[in-house]
């Protein structure tokens, strides 16, 4: 590994350290904001996509593929946000 990797590496780290806070406040905001009819709602849709691509499934891994790219894509929003929001102070 290159010096340039570990110093990529550390502020990968660092950057995911800044993020969390924020992104732990935005769910503790969101998760408030939830009446029980929506957070029932979440919790049906979270359980049917265990079934159709979870365990029960067999695994569906074009669904697993789907989910990890909607994950990366949410994280990249996060950084973008949390970027936007260093810069304007």
């Amino acid at each position: 590994m290159t010096a340039a990797n570990r110093q990529q590496i550390a502020e990968m780290i660092r950057a995911y350290g800044r993020a969390t806070p924020v992104l732990e406040e935005e769910r503790l905001r969101w998760l408030t904001q939830l009446t029980p009819q929506e957070a029932r709602a979440i919790y049906e849709s979270l359980y049917e996509a265990w079934e159709r691509g979870g365990q029960r499934g067999g695994g569906d891994w074009a669904t697993l593929d789907r989910w990890r790219l909607e994950t990366k894509l949410a994280v990249r929003e996060a950084f973008a946000r949390l970027a936007a929001s260093r810069s304007k102070q």
